[in-house]
Parts: structure tokens; C-alpha cells; sequence
């Protein structure tokens, strides 16, 4: 109600106004002949108000035509940015996938040089290297090494599992 709070007060004024004028030609012209005679003074005051009026709706037309232009134009940068950001998001979904093969092929190194560096030890202190949790197999370490820096090798040329 706040928005039109001044339209209200520009309506109630106007009806005001139109009120009083009426009951004050009513009570000061005598008969209805003097009240026609008033009225029609005003034929050419009422012509060219019409005409403003007129000429104000299609100034506002005219507006509205300028703004919904506007707007359309708005709406193609507005769906030029969204293809943009579509293309930035493959691009960067693309980033993302290669990032986490490239983490995937880090991590299998590291444990590659890692198995290296137990098999180096192992060679180091001549003990063998067990296969599993049971203690009573095992590897022989200088196999263990030359497995170890070999998958390490394959890893490092690209030629993954």
C-alpha cells in the first residue's frame, strides 16, 4: 500500500475536487439552461485534455517499446554469459578429471618407490622380503628389487595397469 500511497492521495483529490466543483455549479447556476451553457464552455478545454491524453498513451507505448527492447537485449548477453560459463565449467570438469588421473598416476608411483625403497632395504640388510602376512613365505629381496624398480620403470613411461 506504501507504493501507491500517492497515486491514492492524486485519486482522492481529483474526486474531491470534482465533488465540490459539481455541488458549487449546481447551487450557483439557477437552471439547468445556465448549467448547459457553463458545460459547454468547456468543449474545447475537454478536446485538447482528450488529445493530451492520447498523445501520453502512446508516448508510454513508444516507452514501453524502448524498454522491452531493452530487456530483450539484456536476455541475449544474459544467455551469451550462461553458454560462457557452460563452456568455463566443461573446461574446468575436463581440468578436474585429467588432475585426478594424473593424482591416480602420482599415488601408484609413490607406492611403486616406495616397494622400491622396502626392496633396497631389505637387499641392503640381505634379509628377504615376506609375501603375505604368513611369515613362512617369502621373496627373495634381489628379485623383490629388480620386480620393484621395474614396475617403478613401467610407471614412470606411461605404461600403467
Amino acid at each position: 500500500m506504501k507504493k501507491f500511497r500517492a497515486l491514492w492521495i492524486m485519486f482522492g483529490l481529483v474526486a474531491l475536487i470534482q465533488v465540490t466543483l459539481g455541488l458549487v455549479i449546481y447551487f450557483e447556476l439557477p437552471n439547468w439552461d445556465a448549467r448547459n451553457s457553463f458545460g459547454g464552455m468547456f468543449g474545447a478545454i475537454n478536446t485538447l485534455f482528450t488529445g493530451l491524453a492520447f498523445c501520453g498513451v502512446i508516448y508510454t507505448i513508444v516507452l514501453q517499446s524502448k524498454e522491452l527492447e531493452l530487456q530483450r537485449e539484456e536476455l541475449k548477453l544474459t544467455r551469451d554469459e550462461l553458454s560462457n560459463q557452460r563452456g568455463e565449467l566443461h573446461r574446468a570438469a575436463e581440468a578436474q578429471a585429467k588432475q585426478a588421473e594424473l593424482m591416480f598416476q602420482t599415488a601408484k608411483i609413490n607406492a611403486a618407490s616406495a616397494r622400491l625403497e622396502v626392496a633396497a632395504t631389505m637387499y641392503v640388510k640381505n634379509k628377504n622380503i615376506p609375501k603375505s602376512y604368513n611369515m613362512n613365505e617369502s621373496h627373495d629381496s634381489r628379485n623383490a628389487l629388480a620386480d620393484a624398480y621395474n614396475d617403478l620403470m613401467r610407471l614412470y613411461r606411461g605404461k600403467n595397469d
